[in-house]
């Protein structure tokens, strides 16, 4: 049994990234950092996509995760511990380092 979720993230509250190089290097910091996780019966993909956050028109990030078990119980419990690890591994917000001036 398969048990998918879907996540939309933004760089900061009310923010997209202007242009979708930008959106794409945040996934590609993602990808790094979820590369050192061991996530067994799981699959992330992350999806960079337009977005509209209140006035802004821009970029942000979709990502779809999904978790495999014997029944619906054990497949609920490999995607919540493969949440926590996605949670884990979410670079610092674009407000911070070098993020930052990728919005600018």
């Amino acid at each position: 049994m398969s048990w998918p979720v879907y996540v939309d993230l933004l760089p900061v509250a009310d923010a997209v990234f202007a242009h979708w190089e930008q959106a794409e290097g945040y996934c590609r910091e993602w990808v790094a950092r979820l590369a050192r996780v061991p996530l067994p019966d799981c699959r992330v993909d992350l999806v960079a996509r337009q977005a509209i956050a209140g006035e802004a028109e821009g970029f942000g990030v979709t990502a779809y995760l999904s978790a495999t078990g014997r029944d619906r119980s054990g497949a609920a419990e490999t995607l919540a511990a493969a949440l926590v690890a996605f949670a884990g591994a979410i670079p610092p917000s674009a407000a911070d380092g070098k993020a930052a001036s990728k919005l600018q």
